[in-house]
Order: structure tokens, then sequence, then C-alpha cells
């Protein structure tokens, strides 16, 4: 049964099949919401880059350069890799700014600049810091803020 149905010989209706037993289905996981998952998990990982893991360290230096994930361009490197850089829409759909309380401290004040250019740029950006004042009503959203 296995070979008829991998092999690609039989005539499956995959998003039929991989519905749970109580909708109709086989309880089959599909392949290809899996495979994106995993590669999701390793994107939430390099975001996260708290030096936990020598693959996202080895990823940040050679791959990213120590460069933003949201910026990368993706151009080079194996095929794996760049169907994990196409997934960065999916990945920032999911992603969000929590607003919380904070202070800058007074050194970091000339290098706000620099700090906000590490920002994902979306198409519709907003000055969340400008003349010195920064307002929390310009990082709320439907979703999260």
């Amino acid at each position: 049964m296995a070979r008829i149905i991998w092999k690609g010989n039989a005539k499956v209706a995959w998003d039929q099949i991989c519905k749970p037993k109580e909708e109709g289905g086989l309880g089959i996981r599909s392949m290809i919401a899996m495979n994106q998952a995993q590669m999701l998990k390793h994107l939430w990982r390099i975001l996260q880059n708290d030096g936990t893991s020598i693959w996202v360290d080895w990823i940040q230096h050679y791959r990213l350069r120590n460069s933003s994930i949201w910026t990368f361009n993706g151009a080079s490197g194996s095929w794996s890799w760049k169907k994990m850089i196409k997934l960065r829409p999916l990945l920032q759909s999911g992603v969000c700014y929590k607003q919380d309380q904070w202070r800058w401290p007074a050194s970091t004040e000339a290098d706000i600049a620099e700090i906000i250019s590490r920002l994902p740029q979306r198409p519709n950006n907003i000055t969340i810091f400008a003349g010195g004042t920064a307002r929390a009503s310009s990082l709320c959203s439907q979703r999260c803020y």
C-alpha cells in the first residue's frame, strides 16, 4: 500500500487524505506543511540568535555575514537555503513586536538610527522615533503591538 501511495502511480488527492480522520481523511500529515514548519523553525532560531546554537552562529557568520535575515538577498547558497529564504514572508506574517515599557540608555542615543535600521522594512513603514520622541500608538496594529 505504501509503495503505491508514495511511488506516485496512484491518483491520490493529498488534500483529502491529509485531513484528520474526523473530517474523512486518513490523518496523514502533509509533507509540504511539515517541511515548511521545520524550515520556519530554523528561520525562527536564526532570528532569536541567542548564542546556544552552533548552526545559527555559522549561518550568521558565513551566510548572512552578520546582516539581517530580513534584508539578506538569498541569491547564493544551497537549494534548501534558498527555499528557506523564500519563506520569510510567511515568517514575517506571524512575527510581531511587543509593546513594552523601555528607556534608551544615554550611551545609545547616538546609535538609535543604526538600531532602527535593523528593524524589518515593510511597505507600510511608519516613523516610530522622530525628533527624540516615540509614540506607542504608532506601534499598534490590529493583531499585535
